[in-house]
């Protein structure tokens, strides 16, 4: 689903760092290393889109520590195996 242009907002790296719970410089590195969400690189600043920032945010977000098996849908979740109460 596109959003039209004149929708799309843009976040400043320190709004994009409060956000995140990281400092600017996490960021910076971030960008350096290719991690992160995207961002535009215009002339004398960096921003971010707010849907790529949400898209980032949903591509790490884990149930649990060794359930991080992040996916575009959001993590995943162990299917839990089905008991039953009778003997075999």
């Amino acid at each position: 689903m596109h959003t039209p242009f004149d929708q799309v907002r843009h976040l400043k790296p320190g709004q994009v760092a409060q956000r995140l719970c990281v400092t600017e410089n996490t960021l910076e590195r971030w960008r350096t290393k290719g991690v992160g969400s995207w961002y535009l690189r215009l002339p004398g600043r960096v921003v971010y889109r707010e849907a790529g920032i949400e898209a980032f945010e949903r591509q790490v977000l884990c149930l649990r520590t060794r359930h991080c098996a992040p996916t575009e849908a959001g993590p995943s979740v162990p299917e839990e195996k089905e008991t039953t109460g009778g003997a075999s």
